[in-house]
């Protein structure tokens, strides 16, 4: 069927996702918001993407850095370690049953592949800087594999709060070599009402590694962000800490997804999220300990705090155990408003009642960012009060 059309054209044959997401919601991304980005881009193929597709050294910039614009890589990295474009892995990735993973795929120019040899800080940064009206697209995917016994924080800035009449797709595949030791600090910058914005993370870990995952999300009209971990080799262990406010009418749908194969694995995943203002949070997922996989550890804890009557949340973590022999499994979820009891015995001590929220919004943001490294604990501390302070206190004060 599809041979006898171009590949944009199949756009319009090939759906938003194969499923409905449950049995009484069809689909939680709002995917209507991407249609007319979609409709724009069948019109003039040509004219309404770009897309980087060649790279500069950049010496101005810091060290160990890559910046991904709309048309180009710009790098500037150590010696030991190495980057490089190519198209080898676009036609095997390109995939007829997700209609934006599918336009990614076939609207991509190069993938920037860099190898990381040096234990160290590296930082990529996402963004579009472009001055062309008729763009309307723009995919950026960068592939990074850490090498064996390496020590890596990896910071990366995703910007979705600038030109907000453009779609951005952004991948990131890391591979972690064995008995390497990965934080991952990923802070996405959106705004309530800006672009629908589509995020995919793979993450995939060998023998003896340790990957830690820590996500500031921020909504825009509709923020679907998708990541997916594969535990292949054993003793690898993977923990996923997502921070999610929800606010200006934002809207977030956040799918984890997990796979234990091999044995002796541990993964740990907990959501926590803020959402008022109109805001509406989804976090779900699955963790999965495949059969060969035994003697594996698996959590998924999700707790979403609605701080006013026009705002929601859903939570739905899962788990699927196909071994007899699997050490722990467990989950749990909270959707709730803040508990009265809480709030009271925070006024009996002397707090005025949106003090009163305003810590326990704070503690429940701050719960579980457990960083070894100092300078990146107090970053993400940093950049979460920031947050509270500038988009969801000043927004409490009109609901209580």
């Amino acid at each position: 069927m599809y041979k006898s059309i171009g590949r944009y054209e199949k756009l319009e044959l090939i759906p938003y996702q194969e499923t409905g997401d449950s049995p009484t919601v069809k689909t939680y991304t709002q995917w209507s918001l991407f249609e007319p980005y979609i409709k724009k881009i069948l019109d003039d193929p040509e004219n309404s993407i770009a897309t980087p597709g060649e790279t500069h050294e950049d010496y101005s910039m810091d060290k160990n850095m890559v910046y991904v614009d709309a048309s180009k890589y710009l790098v500037n990295i150590d010696r030991g370690n190495r980057y490089k474009l190519s198209k080898s892995a676009i036609e095997s990735k390109v995939y007829l049953k997700r209609k934006i993973d599918y336009l990614h795929y076939i609207s991509l120019n190069k993938i920037l592949y860099l190898d990381i040899s040096n234990s160290g800080w590296y930082k990529i940064v996402f963004d579009t800087r472009l001055d062309n009206p008729k763009i309307v697209y723009v995919p950026q995917h960068i592939i990074v594999n850490i090498n064996n016994e390496s020590d890596v924080v990896l910071e990366v800035i995703v910007r979705n709060n600038t030109y907000p009449n453009i779609l951005k797709t952004r991948f990131i595949e890391i591979n972690v070599g064995k008995y390497s030791r990965v934080n991952v600090y990923l802070k996405i910058d959106s705004r309530g009402d800006g672009p629908p914005h589509y995020l995919s993370l793979e993450t995939s870990l060998n023998k003896g590694s340790r990957m830690n995952v820590y996500t500031l999300l921020t909504p825009s009209s509709m923020n679907h962000a998708r990541y997916s971990t594969r535990l292949k080799g054993e003793n690898s262990e993977f923990f996923s800490r997502n921070i999610l406010f929800g606010y200006s009418k934002g809207k977030i749908d956040l799918i984890n997804q997990v796979i234990h194969s091999n044995k002796d694995t541990i993964s740990k995943i907990y959501s926590t999220g803020l959402s008022l203002d109109r805001a509406c949070l989804i976090d779900r997922g699955i963790s999965r300990v495949e059969e060969q996989a035994i003697h594996s550890k698996t959590m998924y804890n999700s707790e979403i705090i609605v701080l006013d009557e026009e705002a929601c949340g859903y939570s739905s973590p899962s788990l699927e155990i196909t071994t007899g022999i699997v050490d722990d499994a467990r989950h749990s979820v909270k959707v709730e408003k803040p508990l009265a009891d809480q709030v009271f015995y925070l006024m009996t001590r002397g707090l005025p009642q949106l003090d009163a929220l305003k810590l326990i919004t704070y503690g429940l943001m701050t719960k579980d960012v457990s960083v070894e490294n100092k300078i990146l604990y107090n970053k993400i501390k940093n950049d979460i009060m920031n947050l509270l302070n500038n988009e969801v206190f000043p927004r409490i004060h009109t609901f209580y």
